[in-house]
């Protein structure tokens, strides 16, 4: 059956594959157009069969939200050059596997190859087999993986990097547009810091970031984590040393720095501002940087950042990420907020004995280490069994609930165990009948910590604080230290020095309040 160069066209439409492959499949079918199909299946197979062997080592990394953002997908499909995974046709594809494993949850490649490949009537293994014969190139789903939760995807340089992050968080925070916003530009200032870091001439070591944490392996350029966290401290940019895999330096010392941003992106940086600190850690690591200190802190004043965060004095506030997290009580964030505006740098001025560090953490879980702080808060959350609300069930919804094992079954009646309580809240709202009364956020109060060479935990006050009292608390350990403090000595050993039980009554009345005050009054030193 002759046929006509509409026909060829027609058969090119419907397949997608080049016009002398279409002629020679309606030359070889006699012109019958189901036939030539047919034709030109068998032939991708057999060039699908013979491109096996090739090397695909190019290609694209993608990431998506599906299901209403609750399902998450990130996949690597590989191709034999960097020009086809720019190619439409490929990377459509590539998005087409992506659905199909948030719609089918496959366990693994080969069953993603037997699942019908989304929107389509096809298996994902003969979709894969059309657009190796369509495209004329090997192909290869090399790797994918699946999420559920409150997901955030990102993707960084062209499709070389495909980040999906989970947080740990309620679906009541997470959807909150703030936090959104949040969670979405952790990741993309990750993403800019490592692009920076590396661009520097320093090495990460696993090349990039996937998350919001990033390890520097400072060996190429002859440094310590130790040395470099204190160059860094010098141009006010905070980091832990931290070990690398198999690394030569003691744990003290260390090989690396770790690197977040989930902090600077509370205080509002973007990707410009991680661009300059990326590049001031890279200027850290020269050989000269001790001739170039002054200069590396009028780089970071010009950028408009904030700095002069070291010195005897009240040191930038830390906080978590507060209700933004699942276990979260409290607005760390705002709360410390506060206080950094009012003590950091309303007492910019103050000269103290030593430096004053202050963290603020949502829950009992400790994720900043208020308790190693000079002055460290922590959410609280008291439980309480309203009288008579237990209804003494067969099986106590709250005795599962908490992670101290504080609450327990005496008799037919749940009781709480203070010694073990944590006051973490886990138990609220968990109990069917309502036995547990309504509590608000307190807060608890640990004074003294320190951490380095000598090592204090923080001394916990008896007493919990309402808001307003521990922005007090604040203020009069502040002051306590400042009149009572011996030059060059820390918090801590001015706890220890007075006696934790005096230090206590000092922070609990307002007499400290007062002698400001009178200090101010007479015009002593301002504070």
């Amino acid at each position: 059956m002759a046929f006509t160069a509409k026909d060829v066209a027609d058969l090119r439409a419907k397949t997608g594959c080049g016009m002398m492959d279409c002629k020679k499949a309606l030359t070889e079918s006699n012109g019958d157009i189901q036939g030539a199909i047919d034709y030109l299946r068998e032939k991708g197979l057999a060039a699908a069969t013979k491109k096996a062997g090739r090397i695909a080592a190019e290609g694209m990394a993608y990431a998506a939200l599906f299901n209403n953002e609750k399902v998450g997908v990130v996949i690597e499909v590989n191709a034999e050059t960097d020009f086809v995974a720019k190619n439409a046709e490929f990377q459509a594809f590539v998005k087409v596997c992506a659905q199909t494993v948030a719609d089918n949850n496959p366990a693994n490649l080969d069953a993603l190859l037997a699942c019908t490949a989304s929107g389509t009537d096809k298996t994902v293994d003969a979709l894969l087999k059309e657009k190796i014969l369509v495209i004329g190139e090997n192909i290869k789903i090399r790797r994918f993986d699946r999420f559920e939760g409150v997901l955030t995807d990102y993707i960084h340089m062209g499709g070389k990097i495909a980040v999906m992050v989970k947080f740990d968080t309620t679906d009541e925070a997470a959807a909150k547009p703030e936090f959104k916003e949040y969670q979405t530009q952790i990741v993309k200032n990750a993403a800019v810091l490592a692009q920076s870091i590396l661009e520097g001439g320093l090495d990460l070591v696993s090349g990039g970031t996937d998350n919001h944490l990033m390890l520097v392996d400072l060996r190429p350029a002859h440094l310590t984590g130790k040395e470099m966290e204190h160059r860094l401290d010098e141009v006010y940019i905070t980091v832990n040393k931290n070990a690398i895999p198999n690394d030569p330096e003691k744990p003290f010392v260390t090989s690396g720095i770790r690197v977040g941003t989930p902090a600077v992106t509370s205080r509002g940086f973007r990707e410009e501002e991680m661009k300059v600190v990326g590049s001031l850690i890279c200027q850290c690591a020269q050989a000269d940087f001790e001739s170039k200190i002054d200069d590396l802190r009028a780089f970071v004043a010009e950028a408009g950042l904030e700095t002069g965060g070291t010195g005897s004095k009240v040191r930038p506030v830390v906080a978590c990420k507060g209700t933004t997290c699942q276990y979260g009580l409290l607005d760390s964030f705002d709360l410390s907020q506060k206080i950094h505006e009012r003590f950091y740098k309303g007492y910019e001025s103050v000269k103290l004995p030593h430096k004053f560090k202050i963290a603020v953490g949502g829950c009992p879980n400790n994720c900043v280490k208020p308790n190693l702080n000079d002055l460290g808060i922590v959410g609280q959350r008291v439980p309480k069994l309203k009288e008579g609300g237990c209804k003494g069930c067969a099986s106590c919804s709250m005795v599962p609930a908490c992670p101290m094992d504080a609450i327990s079954m005496e008799g037919k009646q749940a009781v709480i165990d203070r010694e073990k309580c944590n006051n973490c809240g886990r138990c609220a709202g968990t109990c069917r009948f309502d036995a547990l009364e309504e509590s608000e956020t307190m807060y608890k109060v640990y004074v003294g910590g320190r951490w380095g060479k000598k090592v204090r935990m923080g001394t916990p006050l008896n007493h919990l604080f309402t808001r307003e009292e521990v922005i007090r608390v604040v203020e009069k350990a502040i002051l306590l230290f400042k009149y009572k403090g011996i030059s060059g000595e820390r918090f801590g050993e001015t706890v220890d020095r007075l006696g934790v039980d005096k230090v206590e009554k000092m922070l609990v009345s307002d007499n400290l309040l007062k002698r400001k005050e009178e200090n101010s009054k007479i015009g002593r030193a301002h504070v």
